[in-house]
């Protein structure tokens, strides 16, 4: 956001603020611009390229175009959806998770006392991945699975966790 001081605002997945003038946001940081696969069919690039929606449905006929757009293996980087990473350490989403626990929680009679910080923490200290398998955590597979689930979903009870493994705890 850009407001009347021309100064940029971001926040960060600590929910600290960083205020960077317009002018050192140009000199601190490049646009970056993005193809399709489609549109890249038949180009080669002597740089670095990162293919985001790798397992999208769409990719499934088009990655060796996408892979051998690049003159160098080591210049291809496949990258998880930064739309699904993205939105799980935003406070918005949080609270929403926070929102659908504690209903589950007194629903049981349960005490709950989560706070988005302490979840930002466990993703952090998590890597952002499944407890169980390992994998990276997006907006369709993101869970908090309960430790003892004879207690609540409160701080020391909970890990990181995808959906298909906890439900799989639960059975």
């Amino acid at each position: 956001m850009i407001s009347k001081t021309k100064n940029i605002f971001t926040e960060c997945i600590t929910s600290k603020r960083i205020k960077v003038s317009a002018d050192d946001f140009d000199k601190h940081f490049s646009l970056g611009y993005a193809m399709t696969c489609t549109r890249s069919q038949g180009s080669t690039f002597n740089e670095p390229v990162s293919i985001y929606q790798w397992n999208h449905h769409y990719m499934s006929n088009n990655k060796y175009t996408a892979i051998t757009r690049t003159t160098k293996c080591e210049f291809v980087n496949i990258m998880p959806s930064f739309e699904k990473v993205a939105c799980i350490h935003t406070t918005q989403y949080i609270k929403k998770k926070i929102s659908g626990y504690t209903t589950q929680d007194k629903a049981k009679k349960r005490d709950i006392n989560l706070t988005v910080k302490y979840i930002q923490k466990l993703i952090l200290d998590g890597g952002n991945k499944c407890y169980e398998c390992e994998t990276d955590l997006n907006v369709t597979n993101f869970t908090l699975d309960r430790v003892d689930n004879a207690h609540a979903h409160v701080e020391g009870n909970l890990r990181l966790a995808c959906c298909p493994c906890n439900v799989a705890q639960g059975i």
